[in-house]
């Protein structure tokens, strides 16, 4: 499955249960028919979509431990908002939505510092107001994006990453 249909499939299957639709059935995708499955325990929902090109699991809840690769970590003192695990074959990763007190450059610069000391190259920094961006990727696949913004009092950040997504 193409990454794009990885990402709004899931969400789409979380709309349709939102709405009380079924827990499992199919839906139509540009890459062909998927088959879903919705199942909740607490606050974390987890969906399992299968088609053609193999199965993509996707476990979320504002407090699921976010399945990190090695060296990248929830900001220290963060509160996180959600967090969504996905895996795909080989490919796995994670999403994460804080909230901080920290200032964006002050986050952007953690995450810039722990990426490098785990083996990461910094590949874009991008700071435009009070948005600030740091992304790179290792040698063996490994991937991140950090995103945060201060136009608002506390400071949200986005977190991605992962392997082959």
């Amino acid at each position: 499955m193409r990454l794009a249909t990885v990402l709004l499939a899931p969400a789409a299957v979380l709309a349709l249960s939102a709405c009380g639709s079924e827990r499992e059935g199919t839906m139509q995708t540009e890459d062909g028919e998927v088959a879903y499955e919705i199942s909740e325990n607490g606050d974390q929902t987890n969906v399992r979509l299968n088609g053609e090109d193999g199965e993509v699991t996707v476990d979320t809840g504002a407090n699921l431990k976010p399945d990190l690769p090695d060296g990248l970590a929830v900001y220290p003192g963060a509160k996180v908002t959600s967090a969504s695990n996905v895996g795909m074959g080989d490919a796995a990763g994670a999403l994460v939505s804080m909230e901080s007190s920290d200032a964006p450059e002050k986050i952007v610069g953690w995450y810039k510092d722990k990426a490098k000391a785990a083996g990461y190259e910094i590949e874009t920094e991008v700071s435009t107001g009070a948005l600030k961006i740091v992304s790179g990727k290792t040698a063996d696949g490994r991937e991140f994006n950090v995103v945060a913004n201060g136009g608002a009092s506390p400071t949200t950040v986005q977190l991605t990453a992962g392997r082959g997504l």
